[in-house]
């Protein structure tokens, strides 16, 4: 079997991690964004006009995308729950977003390359 192969016969490489919340006194399973998900996301905080993410969907789209029940396996939350986290400690929240960003590799770098590259951009754009 090639490396290619291999690779691509991989069904679960998406990273994950337990972590306890302690203001809420519950464990919340984090998992890293797939890159499909990963680019849907980048793509729908990012502001072409401004050249910037959007900061406050930046934050809830990460605690939205990466949070899940431990026991179960389902999202924790959808965006009907926007209204009531965002009255939620922001240590809480920023706990979740920090694993969640760093199992998706959502570093500033990878922010910034996103909203300087479109979806036509060639392999040799990227490696500059």
């Amino acid at each position: 079997m090639s490396i290619r192969d291999k690779i691509l016969a991989v069904t679960n490489d998406t990273p994950s991690e337990v972590i306890h919340i302690e203001a809420w006194g519950v464990d919340v399973l984090v998992r890293g964004f797939s890159l499909g998900a990963k680019d849907d996301f980048l793509t729908s905080v990012y502001n072409p006009e401004t050249k910037k993410s959007d900061i406050k969907a930046f934050t809830v789209g990460v605690l939205i995308g990466t949070a899940y029940d431990p026991e179960s396996g389902e999202k924790l939350f959808t965006e009907s729950d926007i209204p009531v986290l965002k009255q939620k400690s922001a240590a809480a929240v920023q706990q979740i977003v920090d694993v969640g960003s760093r199992l998706s590799g959502l570093t500033d770098d990878a922010i910034e390359v996103a909203g300087k590259k479109s979806f036509s951009t060639t392999s040799e754009e990227l490696d500059s």
